[in-house]
């Protein structure tokens, strides 16, 4: 698909219908993106998608396509084209809901998508804006997918408690509700390590309690202080500390 100028001038009344984004024209669009090399070194990046359903395309010209898609097409039909099948292609759904401008709009959609992300670079560039404006709504909403069976939409919860609940907004219960999940899949027990990373270094007094075996399992305890040594805002007394509350791990 050509980029091609602005369908009409502002003089103009706009009320041509855009054509309908199509999942071939989107393939092809990135397929002259693509780059082996990048393709290659995704593959070794993102290990559990298979590298025949990789391309090779940068994250920023994804999203300058899905900017482009969002301008010159009715985008609604693509987002229930699901699942597709290049990795490019989840990320480019990703990038078409983080522009949603309401959480009540978005919500349906992000409902649909989270069940079929598979890795966590998906996963983690997957930040709509409109969900920061129902933060009461995504607290409880968090809640639930914290408990879904789903590994990735438990990640999207994790990493969403952290950028929502963790910092400026503090919600002490997030605490707990992260801290009791007992999941042995690598990148869920990854998210609670940069959690609570994050977590000790904004707020420490709060924090400090959970960084043990008797509240985090062994593995998501030693990625919390790993991550939290490997932060420039830590202090090397800190990360000193830190470095002597590892634990060591059962194979």
């Amino acid at each position: 698909m050509e980029k091609k100028g602005s369908r009409c001038s502002k003089a103009e009344n706009c009320e041509r219908a855009l054509p309908v984004l199509d999942a071939v024209d989107v393939v092809n669009t990135l397929r002259q993106e693509a780059s082996e090399r990048l393709q290659d070194f995704n593959a070794r990046l993102i290990p559990t998608i298979e590298r025949d359903r990789i391309l090779g395309v940068t994250i920023p010209t994804i999203r300058r396509w899905a900017k482009f898609f969002l301008k010159e097409t009715d985008v609604r039909p693509y987002l229930d084209q699901l699942p597709h099948f290049y990795w490019e292609e989840q990320v480019l759904h990703g990038e078409l809901l983080n522009t949603y401008k309401t959480y009540e709009e978005l919500l349906p959609h992000l409902e649909c998508f989270l069940p079929y992300i598979t890795d966590w670079a998906t996963c983690d560039t997957l930040a709509p804006k409109a969900l920061a404006k129902q933060q009461e709504k995504l607290l409880t909403q968090c809640q639930g997918w914290l408990g879904s069976a789903h590994e990735y939409t438990v990640r999207f919860a994790i990493v969403s408690c952290m950028t929502y609940f963790l910092k400026k907004d503090f919600r002490p219960e997030v605490l707990d509700w992260i801290a009791a999940i007992q999941r042995p899949e690598y990148y869920v027990q990854m998210a609670q390590g940069w959690f609570f990373a994050e977590g000790v270094l904004h707020h420490p007094t709060e924090v400090m309690p959970y960084l043990s075996t008797e509240r985090l399992l062994p593995e998501v305890l030693n990625k919390a202080l790993q991550k939290a040594c490997e932060s420039r805002r830590c202090s090397e007394e800190d990360k000193a500390r830190f470095r002597t509350m590892k634990v060591k791990v059962e194979k």
